[in-house]
């Protein structure tokens, strides 16, 4: 079967889903709520509501309203590659650092590990490598990564968060990295006209199953956004390797995409 958006969630499913398309700032950060049982997403309009101090307290209100029946899907890496933390904790302390040399071609190059963590790697293997996210600690989103380490502002509203997607004692956390290219590609809308494509054909789709006013003349942070709470919103895989070390996956993050309807 053809892996789909969600349609009306089971009883054991969420009320409302955030998404959150996180930037380096404010402006360029896109944010939205889900009703998910109406299946009704508002587009939160202002960067003043888009702070990651504002994100916190959205959350906040709708964990109450809701019981706890609150997922929350960010559009950011919630951690960097183990390789990159500890080169960067030897460079602290002055000690032994390695950054790693490939001589394959004789050229030095930055060691994989210190630039993908095991959740990208198990991505691109998902994807049979028609995905490759970005490095999260050698590019520009090394700098959303870092943004993105301030919603421990979560944790401080009372919302459970892990960085893998479970807490110590196996309760899932209530938000979950994930990554729109991704599920736009489990969704089957990812096609050679590339992410720009996937995006017009994703609204074509939600303009006839979703009411989100407004949401055609919006950003594609916006739109970004919307992926990521309807992600949120079904059954999702883990992208977490089979013999990935769970204390690695802690510290690094781990992905997660929509999961095929047809295996449960």
């Amino acid at each position: 079967m053809q892996p789909r958006m969600p349609d009306q969630p089971s009883s054991t499913r969420p009320l409302v889903t955030i998404g959150v398309d996180l930037a380096t700032a404010p402006a360029a950060t896109g944010l939205c709520v889900l009703d998910v049982p109406t299946m009704r997403a508002t587009i939160v309009p202002t960067p003043a509501e888009r702070t990651i101090t504002a994100i916190a307290e959205l959350a906040a209100h709708w964990w109450a309203e809701t019981g706890g029946r609150l997922r929350i899907g960010i559009d950011a890496p919630f951690g960097w590659p183990a390789g990159w933390v500890e080169l960067l904790t030897r460079a602290r302390e002055l000690g032994d650092v390695q950054a790693g040399v490939s001589a394959q071609d004789g050229s030095h190059a930055i060691a994989q590990p210190l630039r993908w963590r095991l959740t990208d790697v198990e991505l691109s293997a998902w994807s049979h490598r028609a995905l490759r996210p970005m490095t999260p600690s050698m590019d520009r989103l090394a700098a959303t990564t870092v943004r993105c380490v301030d919603l421990a502002h979560l944790r401080d509203a009372g919302i459970p968060v892990a960085r893998d997607g479970a807490l110590a004692d196996g309760t899932p956390s209530a938000a979950f990295e994930v990554y729109p290219t991704a599920s736009l590609f489990a969704w089957g809308l990812v096609a050679k006209g590339g992410r720009r494509e996937a995006r017009s054909r994703f609204l074509s789709e939600v303009s006839q199953r979703i009411e989100a006013p407004g949401l055609g003349a919006s950003h594609e942070h916006d739109v970004d956004s919307l992926i990521a709470a309807l992600t949120v919103a079904g059954s999702m895989r883990a992208m977490r390797p089979e013999d990935g070390d769970p204390r690695v996956l802690a510290i690094e993050g781990v992905m997660h995409v929509p999961e095929d309807p047809a295996s449960g």
